[in-house]
């Protein structure tokens, strides 16, 4: 992961436009966050999750993959969000399995020769569909941030739980 982020940060140097601009955690961090953190919904009914990120550090790239439980619900898209994307679309396009239950590979770096945001910002919107009564927790399995240097931030995750009930 180390070694996607870092060609990415590269490619930045590459890449004129847009800077991003947007909390508190301790320097090197970062907090990698779902919004709502407990939804209840009915079957049937589509849903929305926001992915945050919160650091003191200029967030320059990241690199998310997460679980769920396909029995209950599914994802069936992931969109990446203007607090810290500036060109409306992903560097990589995620990876969505819908039997496995997993996305992978949610890769997205701010463009130009500035730094991104730092304190509390949004990366992406998660887009489900539930269907069967039960409870899913939505986990980030995989996650990285970087800072403009390259710097890996040490992450740290909290998930998401989604239940269906009638």
């Amino acid at each position: 992961m180390k070694r996607m982020i870092l060609l990415l940060l590269l490619a930045t140097l590459l890449l004129p436009g847009a800077t991003c601009e947007s909390g508190s955690v301790s320097p090197g961090t970062a907090v990698a966050w779902f919004s709502p953190p407990a939804l209840s919904v009915p079957p049937l009914t589509a849903f929305e999750l926001e992915l945050w990120v919160t650091t003191s550090d200029k967030a320059q790239a990241y690199e998310f993959s997460l679980q769920y439980d396909s029995s209950q619900i599914f994802l069936y898209d992931v969109v990446p969000h203007p607090d810290f994307d500036d060109d409306g679309q992903f560097f990589v396009e995620p990876q969505i399995d819908f039997a496995a239950g997993t996305v992978s590979g949610v890769v997205d770096l701010c463009h130009g020769n500035s730094a991104g945001p730092t304190g509390s910002f949004q990366i992406a919107t998660l887009y489900g569909w539930s269907y069967a009564d039960g409870v899913s927790t939505v986990a980030l399995s995989a996650g990285g941030v970087a800072t403009e240097d390259g710097t890996d931030l040490t992450v740290t995750i909290s998930d998401s739980v989604v239940t269906v009930t009638p």
